[in-house]
């Protein structure tokens, strides 16, 4: 029977079902339509990200495929290796290598696209070197990962120029083998000092004391005796006196050894000006001082600079051959300047980087010890000096008195 269409009934329904097929197929069209524009953008927007991430990194980052054929690598990477962009892609990593390594690389690709698994490089970070464009080396850290891909494996590896972190790891570990030095040389100097002491109290005032007791012994038995010769106990007496005076003057001179008395009496500027005769007289070597201040440097200060102008004295006695010495020393913007300049042949800079030369070492760290500075100055004309600035207002807090250095045995001080 018909409907009042026209249509069979069962016709109807199924033109009625037909059409809501179409109708939910268009609508599920369009939302994969929508979902896969969607996808897309976030894909474009994920990529960029990348993209940017990828590019702004400080390390430098570079993709390969199973081969080890480069395929990307980022502006930090270029900077590194000194390569421009298009120069390394489709080259073999390789050529970023010391050629000690790319026998063992080769292998390790092998094995990983044999099925060996990922071996000991992938997912560590080493420190190996790699190969700059103009054939230098330089020390790296390297991390390599790898993702799986349709088109096969593929590795990123992270590498970071570590030739900063290395030297100063190894000024680190030159500082610690200089101050170990130091320390073991200002022990033998401590003990030499000790045992210079030791001597000549012994040798020079204990003489003189065990000089001094026979006399009062001589001198006791003569004035009971009734036949005492006044004259011949006159002699004995003057004999004593000037032992006496012997013994005093032996026993100024191992105190001014130790530290000048002229030191805390009339300041440093007067306690270079004793140095610079001691100097001249013991090597010959024309010393002069400029003092360009009148200002107060304390105590602890004060002691510093002396002994680090001994020290630049011995060194210019024993290594620069020179004629003529200056030793100045001058107030500038709340600082203390104390320079030793010479005719000589000069002292290169090398002297403060390394330990052959503990008095330079020692100049170095005892101007650190203020927290001041010791650098080296060349003149165009010949000779050289080395400068020492420190803060006018004194040592920091543990810059104590210092070790008095051992003069005995050389001229003007440690060399």
């Amino acid at each position: 029977m018909g409907s009042g269409n026209g249509f069979p009934g069962g016709w109807a329904s199924t033109f009625a079902a037909m059409s809501d097929m179409s109708n939910t197929s268009a609508l599920e069209r369009a939302n994969q339509r929508e979902s896969q524009r969607r996808a897309e953008i976030a894909l474009r927007e994920s990529e960029r990200r990348f993209r940017s991430v990828f590019e702004s990194a400080t390390d430098a980052i570079v993709l390969a495929d199973e081969n080890g054929i480069i395929s990307s690598w980022n502006r930090s990477a270029q900077a590194i290796f000194g390569y421009t962009e298009g120069e390394l892609l489709g080259k073999p990593l390789t050529v970023l290598m010391p050629p000690r390594y790319r026998g063992r690389h080769g292998e390790g690709l092998s094995r990983y696209r044999n099925g060996a698994g990922e071996g000991p490089v992938i997912g560590r970070t080493l420190e190996l070197h790699g190969l700059r464009k103009d054939g230098t080396e330089f020390p790296i850290e390297l991390s390599v990962a790898v993702w799986q891909t349709a088109a096969g494996p593929h590795f990123s590896g992270i590498i970071r120029d570590i030739t900063q972190r290395k030297r100063a790891e190894e000024e680190l570990k030159s500082s610690y083998e200089q101050l170990r030095e130091l320390s073991m040389r200002l022990e033998t100097v401590r003990e030499n000092e000790r045992a210079s002491i030791a001597h000549e109290i012994q040798e020079e005032l204990g003489q003189a004391l065990s000089t001094m007791r026979m006399d009062l012994d001589w001198l006791g038995k003569r004035i009971a005796s009734p036949h005492a010769s006044p004259d011949a106990l006159k002699q004995r007496l003057v004999a004593m006196s000037n032992l006496v005076d012997s013994a005093i003057a032996r026993a100024r001179r191992i105190a001014a050894d130790l530290r000048p008395g002229i030191l805390d009496e009339l300041g440093l500027g007067a306690a270079l000006e004793w140095q610079a005769r001691s100097f001249q007289e013991r090597t010959l070597i024309r010393c002069h001082v400029v003092v360009d201040t009148r200002e107060t440097i304390d105590r602890t200060t004060s002691a510093h600079l002396f002994r680090i102008a001994q020290e630049c004295l011995a060194h210019v006695a024993r290594h620069s051959g020179a004629h003529t010495v200056e030793v100045s020393l001058r107030a500038e913007n709340g600082t203390i300047h104390l320079g030793v300049q010479d005719d000589g042949a000069g002292t290169p800079e090398r002297l403060f980087q390394t330990s052959s030369s503990l008095g330079v070492l020692g100049i170095r760290e005892r101007a650190r010890l203020m927290g001041g500075e010791a650098r080296i100055e060349t003149r165009p004309s010949g000779g050289a000096g080395i400068i020492v600035s420190v803060p006018r207002d004194g040592a920091p807090n543990g810059a104590g008195e210092p070790l008095a250095t051992d003069q005995r045995n050389e001229p003007g001080g440690i060399g």
